[in-house]
C-alpha cells in the first residue's frame, strides 16, 4: 500500500473508532432507558426498523455509483465522477419520496404492522415515529450522497468528524427526554432527526468549500441520464439482487416477529440485534476504506494489484475481525445483564448466537466488493439469493416449535454457508487455491485465537453480573483488556502483521 493511501486509512480509521466509541455510548446509555419500558421499547424497535426501506432505496444504484465515480476519480474525470454522483442522487431521492409516501400511509394504521397493539397511548405513539420517519427522507439522502463524495476520495473520515459532533448532541439529548422518570420517545425521535438535518447542511457546505463542487453544475446532472444509466444498470441490478437477499436476511426478522410473536418478543430479540448491530457496524467501518481502493485499481486496469491487496487485507484484518466476535460471544452474560438488567436475562442466549453468525465476516465482508469490482455477476446472484433462502425455508420450518431460537439458529446457518461461498468464489475468480489462505491464516492466528478462548473462559469469574454502570464499564474493561492481550499474541504469531504496525508506527 502506497504510504498516501495508509495515510487515509489511518485518518479514516481514527475517525471511525472516535464514532464507534460514540455510538456505543450511545446504545449503552440510551438503550437502558428505551427499554425501561418493555412495551414501548418493542414498538419503538418495530418502527424504527423501517428505516430499513431508507437504508436500501437507491435500489442498488448507491453501490453502482460508488463503483464508477470512484474509478472517474481515479482517472480525473470530474464531469464524468459529477454525471454518476448526481444521477445517483437522483434516484434515491425518487425512491425515497416514494417510500415516505408509503411509511406515512403505514402511520394512518400502525395496527397493519404490530400484531398487539391496542392501547390508544401505544396507536398515538407508532403513529408519531412512522410519521416523523417518513418527513425525514431528505435528511437520509443526503447523508448519503455525501458519504459518497467523501468516500471515492478514500477521506471519509472528514464527514465523520461532523457526524460524531451530531452524536453526541444526540447521546445529550437522550439525557433530557429520560432522566427522572420520563420517558418522551417521540420528542427523542424528533430531536434525533433535527441533529440529522444539521449535519447534512454542515456537510452540503464542507464539501462545496473543500472539493469545490459546483451544485449548480449537480443540479444540471440531477436528472435520469440514459447514457450513465446504461453504464451502471448491470452492477446496479446486481447490487439490488444483494441489497433484497440482505433485507430478506438482516432486517424483515423483527417485523415478521412482531406478526408472528408480539411486541414483547420483539424487545426480547432487540436486545440481541442491537449487539449484532453494533458488530455490523464495527466491520463496516472495518472494510469501508477499502471497498473505493478497489475500484481504483480496476480503473487504473491493475487485477494483479487488486487481487495482492485483497488477500493483504484478508490477512491483516482478520484478527481485527475475529477476535471481538469469540470475546462478546464467550462474555454476553455478564455483558447483557451489566447493560439491561436481569429481566432481559432471555437475551443472553440470542446474543451469544446471534454474534457468532459473523465469524466468519474476515472473508464474506471484502469478497461482495471485490466481487462487484470484478463484476462477477453469476457469482453475486447465487450469494444474494443463499442467504435468505436457507434462513427463511428453515424459520418456516421450525418458528412453531422454538419460537426465537429459530431465527437465531438459521442466522448462523445461513451466514456460515455464505461465507464459505464467497471464499470460494474469489478464490474461483482468482484462480487460486483456498487451502492457500486457510493455511496462512491457520499459521499466524491459530494459537492467538486458542490463547484468546481460555482468556474468556478466566474472565468469566472476573465478570460482575449486576445492573449499574460501574458494571458495565467493569465488564467492558475486561473485555478490552482480553482483546488486548490476544491481539499482542497475534503480533507475536504474524509476522506480516507486526511488520505492517510497524509501518504504521513510522507513518504516524
Amino acid at each position: 500500500m502506497r504510504e498516501s493511501y495508509t495515510k487515509g486509512y489511518l485518518f479514516i480509521y481514527g475517525w471511525q473508532i472516535l464514532s464507534i466509541i460514540l455510538g456505543l455510548l450511545s446504545v449503552f446509555i440510551v438503550v437502558p432507558f428505551l427499554s425501561s419500558n418493555k412495551i414501548l421499547y418493542g414498538i419503538y424497535s418495530i418502527c424504527i426498523s423501517l428505516t430499513i426501506f431508507y437504508n436500501y432505496a437507491d435500489v442498488g444504484f448507491l453501490s453502482a455509483g460508488q463503483k464508477y465515480a470512484a474509478e472517474s476519480y481515479a482517472k480525473g474525470d470530474r464531469t464524468g465522477e459529477m454525471s454518476i454522483i448526481s444521477f445517483t442522487a437522483f434516484i434515491l431521492f425518487l425512491f425515497l419520496g416514494l417510500i415516505s409516501v408509503l411509511l406515512f400511509l403505514i402511520g394512518l394504521h400502525p395496527n397493519w404492522m404490530i400484531a398487539d397493539l391496542q392501547a390508544h397511548r401505544d396507536v398515538r405513539i407508532a403513529t408519531l415515529l412512522i410519521f416523523i420517519l417518513a418527513f425525514s427522507f431528505p435528511i437520509y439522502a443526503c447523508q448519503r450522497i455525501l458519504v459518497l463524495i467523501y468516500a471515492i476520495r478514500l477521506e471519509d473520515y472528514k464527514f465523520q468528524r461532523i457526524v460524531i459532533i451530531g452524536n453526541v448532541l444526540r447521546i445529550l439529548s437522550a439525557l433530557c427526554f429520560f432522566s427522572n422518570g420520563k420517558y418522551m420517545v417521540v420528542e427523542y425521535f424528533l430531536v434525533y432527526q433535527i441533529i440529522g438535518a444539521f449535519v447534512a447542511l454542515y456537510g452540503i457546505g464542507d464539501v462545496k468549500r473543500r472539493y469545490s463542487y459546483s451544485w449548480s453544475e449537480f443540479r444540471r446532472f440531477f436528472r435520469f441520464n440514459r447514457s450513465v444509466f446504461n453504464k451502471v444498470k448491470r452492477v446496479a441490478f446486481v447490487s439490488l439482487v444483494l441489497t433484497v437477499g440482505w433485507v430478506f436476511y438482516y432486517e424483515i426478522d423483527q417485523l415478521a416477529i412482531s406478526r408472528l410473536l408480539g411486541a414483547k418478543q420483539v424487545a426480547v430479540y432487540a436486545i440481541a440485534l442491537a449487539v449484532l448491530t453494533m458488530f455490523r457496524t464495527f466491520l463496516g467501518a472495518l472494510y469501508a476504506p477499502f471497498i473505493s481502493r478497489f475500484n481504483h485499481f480496476i480503473g487504473l486496469r491493475d487485477i494483479n494489484g487488486l487481487n495482492s491487496f485483497y488477500k493483504h487485507i484478508v490477512n491483516l484484518l482478520f484478527p481485527l475481525a475475529t477476535l471481538p466476535i469469540i470475546i462478546v460471544s464467550m462474555l454476553a452474560k455478564a455483558f447483557i445483564i451489566s447493560w439491561v438488567g436481569k429481566e432481559y436475562d432471555s437475551s443472553v442466549f440470542l446474543v451469544e448466537i446471534i454474534v457468532f453468525t459473523n465469524i466468519l465476516a474476515f472473508i464474506s465482508y471484502p469478497s461482495n466488493p471485490y466481487l462487484i469490482s470484478r463484476e462477477r455477476v453469476n457469482c453475486l446472484y447465487v450469494l444474494s439469493m443463499l442467504t435468505p433462502l436457507v434462513f427463511w425455508i428453515g424459520i418456516l420450518f421450525t418458528v412453531n416449535a422454538y419460537g426465537l431460537g429459530a431465527f437465531v439458529f438459521w442466522k448462523v446457518v445461513a451466514m456460515i454457508l455464505s461465507g464459505i461461498c464467497s471464499c470460494f468464489f474469489v478464490y474461483k475468480v482468482m484462480r487460486e487455491r483456498i487451502c492457500h489462505l486457510s493455511l496462512e491464516l491457520l499459521k499466524n492466528y491459530g494459537l492467538p485465537l486458542c490463547f484468546c478462548v481460555f482468556l474468556c473462559f478466566s474472565a468469566r469469574y472476573l465478570m460482575v453480573y449486576e445492573k449499574n454502570y460501574i458494571a458495565l464499564g467493569t465488564n467492558v474493561l475486561i473485555m478490552c483488556v482480553v482483546f488486548a492481550l490476544s491481539f499482542l499474541a497475534c503480533l507475536l504469531t504474524s509476522r506480516p502483521l507486526r511488520e505492517y504496525v510497524y509501518k504504521l508506527v513510522k507513518v504516524i
